[in-house]
């Protein structure tokens, strides 16, 4: 979660200024989200976020006067079997490379699980929400609107992995969520670029 020039929140989970985000802003953000660098766990400028914490450090660097926030509980779960057993090493590595971000003091790390650390920040506190987590659409769902609220009129929600895994996955969350919330969100600024989503928040 992103607050300040810009403040977002990063959702690596689920059972996470006064003005809005500008396009510009925005094109900086989805620039960072298509490196192909940010796929490779390697270090504070080839890892992912929160996972290993890729996009908080580029974000942080883009926008030098934004605070932000990630959720991450670092913890096996049904969903994602290939990452069994290594949560320990992952939350390592992101610790890592968490020492060594010139940023960190900007950074402030949740671990636990969305549904249980969203609904403590304060409504309409952020100006850029990333939702990128548990890929399970009843769970989509859910981070998008707890998520929802604590975004700023004007503020932009970021879903990932639009369509990953099929149809019945993140895709048919977030049509849930576009299709429940379309009298709060502009849908002339949903932007699907390869499998990111963009959706502008009017009220």
């Amino acid at each position: 979660y992103v607050r300040g020039q810009a403040v977002v929140v990063h959702l690596q989970s689920n059972s996470r200024p006064a003005r809005h985000a500008s396009e510009s802003n925005v094109r900086v953000f989805f620039r960072i989200c298509q490196h192909d660098h940010v796929r490779q766990p390697v270090d504070v400028h080839q890892t992912q976020v929160v996972f290993y914490g890729i996009h908080l450090f580029e974000v942080a660097k883009h926008f030098p006067n934004a605070e932000l926030h990630g959720i991450d509980p670092w913890l096996d779960y049904n969903e994602y079997l290939e990452y069994k057993t290594k949560q320990n090493e992952i939350l390592t590595g992101f610790q890592r490379n968490l020492a060594k971000c010139p940023d960190k003091q900007r950074i402030q790390i949740h671990r636990g699980f969305s549904d249980s650390i969203v609904p403590h920040f304060p409504n309409n506190y952020f100006n850029i929400i990333y939702v990128d987590g548990n890929h399970e659409p009843e769970y989509v769902l859910e981070d998008a609107v707890l998520s929802f609220r604590k975004l700023k009129p004007n503020g932009i929600m970021i879903f990932d992995d639009y369509g990953w895994g099929g149809r019945d996955l993140t895709q048919r969350g977030i049509d849930a969520f576009l299709s429940g919330y379309y009298k709060r969100i502009d849908i002339k600024h949903v932007a699907i670029r390869n499998t990111q989503i963009f959706v502008l928040k009017t009220s």
